[in-house]
């Protein structure tokens, strides 16, 4: 026995309404084959003189002029003793009442059907709709034109005709059941991605001879809730490309590649993928850069490491402007500064933004370009210059100082390129910057990131500087490399001044690192941080004179009691443990103007790999990290679930450590 299961009450009226006027058309037939009709005029005229204009047929059918066509089929199926029965069981009773009405309920029975009733059932699902979406899609194709439309994995377009994809349309079949509608949009030659259209509508053009490259589908509505959307493109050179779902691009970006074919499928919400998911898309990033030459005014654009200013003209650089193109889902900037004649290293800007000089006449001396966001984590930005006197110079990375400072020479030329993450640098990175006076640090390759995630996720910052300084004129300049690296950030906790060398640790060397100490700190306070001094007891007592410093400036005290224990931070017993014990014992007692306490170098943390410091500040109490790039980029989401409070980043790190 069969059954048909029909949930809907209304679907219920609609397929029998079909039956009815199924059953009825024995009759139509009838009036239909009579041999002689009456025109209008009184003229008598057969079946074979009817007109065109007086019976419709299909150009793909023989007609019957017997039969009107209803729907694709007007056949009757023949009726007969059936040699099974079905069953067509509404779910509950209760369904019924509720769509028809209470008052107006029928009891539920069972009907025996015959196998050819239950195709006529079957033919009314298909005419007043089902519950089982069908996507359609045709395209236009260079040469050929519109294709007959694909639906539900049948591919659209050509393949090995070497024919462009210039156009497409895609809708959901009118038996749809669901509510919602299909959108998408082109990548296309010249004009980039187009605007979204839906159910139907072109995108990409016609008659215009622009290949389509890329492509995005989503759906909407109900459909998107209960479906998710599969494509995949027959690409130019590539073949067939991995399946995109839900939005995801598909095809190629920067390579100039038409695309061919398509296939689209639907799939319910976490169904099986269709294929592989490898390789759906392809883009040909590229970093773009423009300078403006002593002389010559703004030179034309290059990328990917072609050279741009000049060479053998000495012809200064006054300005450059870099920007990434093709990179609309991978997140993230170019950033950059320069080092100017009179006026030193100017403000970090990006993306097309101009560093440097117009109309100034004045020469660039040194770059740093660094890449921010996802496509930090994805990519080293590489860069080297033509240097007055030194010629091209090594390849400098992510932030590095390249050029000279201190010798007043001009650069000329530049050439910049995007390497895949940790992959080999384009050559040699020696001799990349020129110093008249080497610096003892340079960022922490980790602290715009942390800091950026920090602030992202609500977790105030503080900072400090491990120094190497052996003279106070090397601690300021320490000093303003941290100011100028914290340009941009709300900083809440203070700026740290540390020295753990060996040079600093000898009682003969206490007066120039209390010069020292003064010196970092006076120009952070100049622009308007805080500044304490961090230490262990025993170290603080042998580097400074520690009732002259702790009067000066706060105090960040290392005590470490549980040396051989891994603390986890947001145990409860540890935190009682930590309060209880406090910083003091042994011979530490009495020391004045403790601001926080780092009492482990053995802390897990939720969103940190490994271990971690973790402090103790006081006034008022809060549990917080101190971090460097030893920890690498910090989910400081999951860290701030842990009870994170504050972070105390690592600004600096030794000079190309």
């Amino acid at each position: 026995m069969k059954k048909i299961i029909w949930k809907n009450p209304v679907k219920m009226a609609m397929g029998f309404m079909l039956c009815i006027s199924m059953l009825a058309q024995p009759l139509c037939a009838a009036a239909l084959q009579e041999p002689e009709r009456e025109n209008v005029d009184g003229v008598i005229s057969t079946a074979e003189d009817v007109s065109s204009e007086d019976i419709s047929e299909s150009p793909d059918k023989e007609s019957d002029s017997t039969v009107p066509e209803i729907g694709e089929s007007s056949a009757i199926p023949e009726t007969g003793d059936a040699e099974t029965e079905s069953e067509i069981i509404f779910e509950t009773e209760t369904e019924i009442t509720e769509s028809i009405g209470a008052e107006e309920s029928l009891p539920v029975q069972e009907s025996e059907e015959t196998e050819s009733e239950t195709e006529l059932l079957s033919e009314a699902a298909e005419v007043y709709g089902t519950a089982d979406p069908e996507i359609l899609y045709q395209t236009h194709v260079q040469t050929y034109g519109w294709q007959p439309e694909s639906s539900n994995g049948v591919p659209n377009g050509s393949i090995g005709k070497s024919k462009r994809l210039e156009g497409i349309r895609i809708h959901l079949s009118d038996r749809n059941l669901i509510e919602g509608s299909v959108e998408y949009r082109t990548h296309v030659q010249t004009y980039g991605w187009m605007d979204w259209v839906k159910d139907g509508e072109l995108s990409g053009t016609e008659g215009k001879y622009k290949r389509l490259e890329a492509i995005q589908i989503r759906l909407t509505g109900e459909m998107a809730e209960k479906y998710d959307i599969y494509y995949r493109v027959h690409c130019q050179t590539y073949g067939w490309m991995g399946w995109a779902k839900n939005g995801a691009p598909s095809g190629s970006r920067g390579y100039y590649k038409r695309l061919e074919a398509i296939e689209i499928v639907l799939v319910e919400k976490g169904g099986a993928v269709p294929g592989t998911e490898e390789g759906a898309y392809r883009e040909n990033l590229k970093v773009t850069y423009q300078t403006h030459v002593q002389t010559y005014g703004w030179q034309p654009e290059t990328a990917n490491g072609v050279s741009n200013g000049t060479e053998g003209k000495s012809k200064r650089l006054e300005g450059i402007k870099i920007r990434l193109d093709n990179h609309d889902f991978t997140e993230g900037s170019v950033e950059y500064r320069t080092h100017v004649q009179t006026y030193g290293w100017q403000d970090w800007v990006k993306d097309w933004e101009v560093s440097g000089t117009e109309g100034k006449s004045k020469r660039l001396e040194a770059i740093e370009i660094r890449l921010t966001g996802e496509m930090a984590g994805k990519y080293d930005i590489y860069y080297r210059v033509h240097c007055q006197t030194f010629g091209w110079t090594g390849w400098g990375k992510n932030g590095e100082s390249v050029g000279s400072e201190g010798y007043s020479k001009r650069l000329e030329a530049i050439e910049i390129v995007l390497v895949t993450k940790g992959e080999a640098a384009p050559g040699t990175t020696e001799n990349a910057f020129y110093w008249k006076h080497r610096p003892t640090l340079m960022e922490d390759n980790y602290f715009q990131t942390n800091a950026r995630g920090a602030l992202a996720n609500g977790i105030p910052i503080g900072g400090y500087v491990y120094s190497y300084a052996s003279t106070p004129e090397e601690a300021r300049r320490e000093a303003e490399l941290a100011v100028s690296l914290l340009k941009g950030y709300q900083v809440t906790y203070p700026i740290v001044y540390d020295l753990e060398e060996e040079e600093h640790m000898t009682s003969a060397a206490k007066l120039n690192n209390m010069a020292m100490a003064k010196e970092f700190c006076s120009v952070l306070q100049a622009a308007g941080y805080k500044t304490w001094v961090y230490g262990s007891p025993s170290k603080l007592r042998r580097v400074f004179d520690y009732d002259q410093i702790a009067s000066l400036y706060g105090i960040w005290i290392a005590r470490y009691r549980w040396s051989d224990t891994i603390l986890q931070f947001n145990d409860a017993a540890t935190r009682t443990m930590v309060k209880n014990t406090g910083y003091e014992g042994g011979n530490y007692t009495g020391l004045t103007n403790v601001e926080m306490w780092q009492y482990t170098e053995r802390g897990r943390v939720n969103g940190i790999s490994g271990n971690v410091d973790l402090d103790l500040g006081y006034y008022p109490e809060r549990w917080g990290v101190d971090v460097s790039a030893h920890q690498g980029a910090i989910n400081w989401k999951r860290a701030k679930e842990d009870g994170v409070e504050f972070a105390m980043l690592r600004i600096t790190q030794k000079y190309r450590e």
